[in-house]
This record gives structure tokens, C-alpha cells and sequence, in this order.
């Protein structure tokens, strides 16, 4: 049974749904270098539209909250004026917690530089080299995005992609061997084929998911870095160096080193 101590949740749906889409361009040129070798440059890129996102429309404003996260949800906070409380008018369900709803909200980015150069086979050799800049930022790297910490700021989950990489290079070659002529062909059409692939780290998010910070009742908060990132750098024996935003007080020095506070905010950054 829903009570103001132990709400219900709810989820509802846009009843103006959209279907999300992706739109795709991109340009090319070629130039050929030699008889056999072809050198290709592209600009690829999509645009992810109406993406599919959830919102809390209940969340907590820490403002009217007493710290029990339950009165301080405007379906709780509009409720009429009682002898002996405070409301402020509108729609009254103290009982119900978290509004979680369907629309929309999210969208995505991706930008890339994508240049190959094939030597077609020629003298028993082989080979295709590519490599790509790109660059994925959204505010929903999947379909449906989870619950930002602050629905209230959906702006705020804008940031990289959980798959942008922005560096990814392949170079495959193939060589034909010397060939020799022997009993049952033993020594003839030997090839020698190799792959390479390297590319740059995948952003990450530190989380926190036991402690609601940002006082808003999702526990889905982030840590927000401040300083360079690459002064940063943690082990089993050295700890990150966090700093408790409840203890500090802003700004702090960091000439030197990188400190990691927690806040609602998308901040990632590259491993």
C-alpha cells in the first residue's frame, strides 16, 4: 500500500512519442598516387535525432526536503495548505516517489576523418592501411538513456560517447613468397599475411551510486574532475585523490595535481 513512508513509483510514457531516427552523410575523394597505389579521404558522420530518454518529472528539490527525500518531490510540495503544514497548491500525491517518463530527450553525435591508402596487389604484395579521427558526443550513447542525476539539467548529460574512439588505425599486408619449384608443389604460393590494430582508450565515468550528493534522490551521481587529467594517476596502493565536497571548500589549488570531486555533472574523460 503507497504511503508518504513508503511511496510508490511510477512510469509513464510521452503519449507523443517519436520514433527515433539517424541521419547519415558523408563526402569523399580519391587520388590515385601510383599505377597501383590509391589514396582515399572521407568525412563521415550521423546525427542521432529523438532519442529515446527517461526523466524523473518527481524528482527531489532539496529545497522544500527534509532530508528524508520523500516530501521534498513537487507532487508532495504542491500539495494545499494543511493547519500545522506548508503547501504551495497543484496536483497533491505525497504517496508517489520516483515519476520516471518516457519521451524524447536525447540525441547523438558522431564526427570522423577516415583516410586509406590500398596498394593494390602488385609484385606479390599487398596492402591497406587506414586510419580515422572521430569524435562521438550524446547525451544517450544507446537507445535509452538511464536516469540523469538532475532531470531538471538534461543538458548536462551531454558529453562523450561511451564509444568514442578517437584514434583507431589497421594496416593489413600480404606477401607472396619466394617460390621453388619441388616434388608436389610443397615450396610454391606461400603467402605471408599480417593484421595490426590500434586504437585509443574508451572515455570512462566514475560514479557514485551509495551516496545521493546531489541531494536529488536518484543516487546516479558522477564525479566531476577538476585539473589536468593527466596529473592524475591511481593504483591498489595509491588511491585516487579525492576530495569530500562536504569537507572542501572550493577553489581549491590544483597547479599541480588533479582532484576528483563528486557532482551531477557529465564529465569523462579518456582512459
Amino acid at each position: 500500500m503507497c504511503s508518504v513512508s513508503s511511496q510508490c513509483n511510477i512510469f509513464a510514457v510521452d503519449p507523443h512519442l517519436k520514433t527515433p531516427y539517424v541521419m547519415n552523410w558523408n563526402f569523399n575523394i580519391q587520388q590515385v598516387l601510383s599505377k597501383s597505389t590509391l589514396l582515399h579521404v572521407a568525412y563521415v558522420a550521423n546525427h542521432g535525432v529523438k532519442l529515446d530518454s527517461v526523466t524523473d518529472t518527481n524528482q527531489v528539490n532539496p529545497l522544500y526536503d527534509d532530508g528524508s527525500e520523500t516530501i521534498g518531490r513537487p507532487l508532495a510540495t504542491n500539495c494545499p495548505v494543511t493547519q500545522g503544514g506548508q503547501g504551495f497548491g497543484g496536483p497533491c500525491f505525497p504517496w508517489l516517489g520516483f515519476f520516471n517518463y518516457l519521451s524524447n530527450r536525447s540525441n547523438s553525435n558522431f564526427n570522423s576523418l577516415q583516410v586509406t591508402l590500398t596498394k593494390r596487389y602488385s609484385r606479390g604484395l599487398y596492402v591497406l592501411a587506414g586510419y580515422t579521427y572521430a569524435h562521438a558526443i550524446d547525451t544517450a550513447t544507446s537507445n535509452l538513456a538511464g536516469v540523469p542525476p538532475d532531470s531538471n539539467n538534461y543538458a548536462a548529460e551531454r558529453g562523450n560517447g561511451d564509444y568514442d574512439i578517437r584514434h583507431p588505425f589497421t594496416l593489413s599486408v600480404t606477401y607472396d613468397l619466394p617460390s621453388l619449384k619441388t616434388k608436389w608443389q610443397m615450396l610454391e604460393g606461400w603467402q605471408a599475411t599480417s593484421i595490426v590494430n590500434l586504437q585509443s582508450g574508451e572515455p570512462f565515468t566514475v560514479g557514485d551510486f551509495s551516496d545521493d550528493l546531489s541531494l536529488t534522490g536518484e543516487f546516479n551521481d558522477r564525479w566531476n574532475m577538476t585539473g589536468p587529467a593527466g596529473n592524475i594517476h591511481w593504483s591498489q596502493k595509491n588511491p585516487l585523490p579525492y576530495v569530500d565536497p562536504n569537507a572542501a571548500v572550493p577553489p581549491f589549488n590544483l597547479n599541480s595535481t588533479a582532484t576528483l570531486s563528486v557532482a551531477p555533472r557529465r564529465q569523462r574523460s579518456c582512459a
